[in-house]
């Protein structure tokens, strides 16, 4: 419903409003759901999309390079069925990370990186499902753009102009696995569905 406030308080510093049962002050209860079908072998990222009425997480596979499909149908609270999409010919590199889904447009994309620098190159994947999370996407390698040193975690954003740019984290490195400690900027001046310039 909507309400309408008027602010009786005065020398108030802050100010706090809930009109909900739950909210981020509340403990939350969890559920384990398993390892649905058992196609989670070193899981790494997590994306979730919801398309129309329909849920969804993407999963990836570390070191299997496999992306896994949870369909959780009308609410997460179901328990998902569970499709391995596998690693799309190699696409997915081993050491894959994180992932991000984007609706743009009524299409949706996926976007994934991974690659440790040294026994597999660092890169950038999209993942093109056309106008439903329920198809299985096309996978393009786009490379390693930016300067990517084992890159960990992608997250996208538009700006004021309608432009999609996303910020990726470059591992920092170990003894075993150097990495330079780096952020990359992606920017998709010509749109999502191209290569977007790297900084």
């Amino acid at each position: 419903e909507n309400v309408s406030l008027i602010n009786l308080a005065t020398c108030a510093s802050t100010n706090y409003w809930n009109f909900c049962s739950g909210n981020l002050n509340s403990t939350p209860t969890g559920t384990n759901i398993g390892n649905p079908s058992n196609n989670l072998n070193t899981p790494a990222g997590l994306g979730l999309g919801v398309d129309g009425t329909n849920y969804y997480a993407f999963i990836t596979n570390h070191f299997t390079q496999e992306l896994i499909r949870l369909d959780f149908s009308n609410s997460y609270l179901n328990n998902p069925t569970s499709t391995n999409l596998g690693t799309f010919s190699g696409v997915i590199p081993k050491y894959v990370e994180q992932i991000q889904l984007i609706n743009e447009s009524g299409l949706w994309y996926g976007f994934l990186v991974g690659g440790d620098g040294i026994e597999v190159a660092s890169k950038i994947v999209r993942l093109n499902f056309g106008s439903t999370l329920s198809a299985t996407p096309t996978a393009t390698d786009l490379g390693n753009i930016g300067s990517l040193a084992f890159p960990h975690d992608i997250s996208f954003f538009k700006d004021n102009s309608n432009i999609w740019h996303a910020f990726i984290s470059n591992f920092s490195g170990s003894a075993s696995r150097p990495g330079d400690n780096t952020i990359t900027r992606l920017d998709f001046n010509s749109g999502i569905q191209n290569v977007p310039a790297g900084t």
